[in-house]
């Protein structure tokens, strides 16, 4: 067996270099080969709506059932476990409800 010189030791590594990107090639390709095609993919059967029954129309019963108020706030602060709610306390003329409200 003969010994390697430090020139032909080089020159094998300069060839493994250029065999490397080379190999990494080949596997791209038999991978690529190996890969089955894409299935076509079905179009996706969107569900069928169930058709909701047709609400009748507001009577004028249903809007005395409404109770509306006004009323007048008599003292407001932020919430103290939330960054967008506000408490109030409102004046309704027979009483004072306290409320949280999102602003």
């Amino acid at each position: 067996m003969a010994k390697k010189t430090p020139e032909s030791k080089e020159e094998s590594k300069e060839e493994n270099k250029a065999e490397k990107p080379a190999k990494k090639a080949e596997k791209n390709v038999a991978k690529n080969e190996e890969k089955p095609a894409k299935k076509e993919e079905k179009p996706v059967k969107k569900e069928e709506h169930e058709e909701k029954p047709e609400t009748a129309a507001p009577t004028e019963e249903d809007f005395q059932k409404v109770d509306i108020r006004v009323g007048r706030i008599v003292e407001c602060w932020k919430h103290p476990e939330s960054e967008n709610l506000y408490c109030e306390k409102i004046d309704i003329g027979t009483e004072i409800r306290q409320i949280a409200s999102g602003l």
